[in-house]
């Protein structure tokens, strides 16, 4: 009788599997994770994650791991992506144009970002997702070895950063936070040679050494009225622009560093960019904002040329080319990966 009623039983739930097409999956663990808003940068860019809606959400950390949705997974590999329920498995397959996304508004409120941040917020850990990559099954694993497993939160798988890294051939390198020395951040990029960093490096100092006083100065181009003016900043900036403004020089003496200025308008404008993409982004955002500093520096030229005070002018000079030069300095940051 306890046999006829083991297989009554055992019938009935392979009948129940077979009829609903499903396979049998526990249930997805409840476990606590954290925003990380520390930036990331993916070959060169910053990039953040968006929802398939259009707003900005978070990175996520859970037991010391990094986490993206699989959208932007998908996005950075090129892959196409699809889920298939019945079987709880994301495919990544093809090839497509790979996708950095930019800021955009973000689909909750400061407050809620800082409490997920702080105190952290329930995701749940889902061991059964299957991960296929190009047709073979993944087995993700964190940098100790230990098995990784996909989280779902608000609705979208999340895959570890670490991992979708690899699988696209790029290194990653996690910095940690330093109290008042460094903040967090994550770089991934593909693997660099030698002469490839060393083009980008002698790219980004030959911009740099444009508007620099000690270059400049160590060429023999600085004036002595501007010496003083540096002395007089205590000599720490090193951006012309900004002693210039600081230095309240007569009209007569701007015109005479305009020559400068305008020298590094060309390096900026002219300089061959790197074969090496990696500073793409950067030099985009660049030449967008050089035609407002170069519009502004025509308004000293004038002012200067007239006698006019140049005050103003130099001040809205010093603000545009700060939008400018802030793109050579996150240049420095991708390519040393220190942020």
């Amino acid at each position: 009788m306890k046999n006829y009623l083991k297989k009554i039983t055992l019938t009935a739930l392979t009948g129940a599997v077979l009829t609903t097409g499903m396979y049998a999956f526990a249930a997805p663990q409840d476990v606590t994770a954290k925003i990380f808003s520390s930036p990331v940068f993916v070959e060169g860019h910053e990039a953040f994650c968006w929802t398939p809606e259009g707003k900005q959400t978070s990175y996520v950390v859970y037991n010391g791991s990094t986490y993206i949705p699989i959208r932007t997974a998908g996005e950075w590999m090129g892959k196409n992506i699809a889920w298939d329920n019945a079987t709880q498995t994301v495919t990544l397959s093809g090839t497509t144009e790979k996708v950095y996304r930019d800021q955009t508004e973000y689909e909750i409120d400061h407050t809620t970002r800082e409490k997920y941040r702080t105190e952290g917020m329930t995701v749940q850990l889902c061991p059964d997702i299957k991960v296929v990559v190009d047709g073979k099954e993944q087995a993700f694993k964190n940098a100790k070895g230990e098995p990784v497993y996909p989280l779902s939160y608000n609705n979208m798988t999340y895959l570890p950063v670490r991992n979708i890294a690899e699988l696209s051939g790029m290194t990653v390198t996690f910095q940690q936070e330093i109290e008042k020395q460094q903040g967090a951040a994550i770089f991934m990029r593909t693997k660099m040679t030698d002469e490839q960093i060393a083009e980008c490096q002698k790219y980004m100092d030959t911009l740099r050494e444009s508007y620099s006083y000690k270059a400049l100065e160590k060429a023999g181009k600085i004036p002595e009225f501007l010496k003083k003016s540096w002395q007089m900043s205590g000599g720490e900036v090193d951006d012309i622009f900004e002693i210039i403004r600081q230095g309240g020089l007569t009209a007569e003496q701007v015109k005479q560093v305009l020559p400068l200025m305008e020298e590094s308008f060309k390096v900026l404008e002219n300089t061959a960019k790197p074969s090496y993409p990696l500073f793409d982004a950067y030099i985009a955002k660049m030449q967008e904002k050089l035609p407002a500093a170069k519009e502004a520096f025509e308004a000293v030229k004038q002012a200067a040329e007239s006698g006019a005070n140049v005050g103003g002018a130099l001040t809205k000079l010093e603000d545009t080319m700060g939008s400018v030069t802030v793109n050579v300095n996150w240049m420095e940051t991708v390519l040393t990966e220190k942020y």
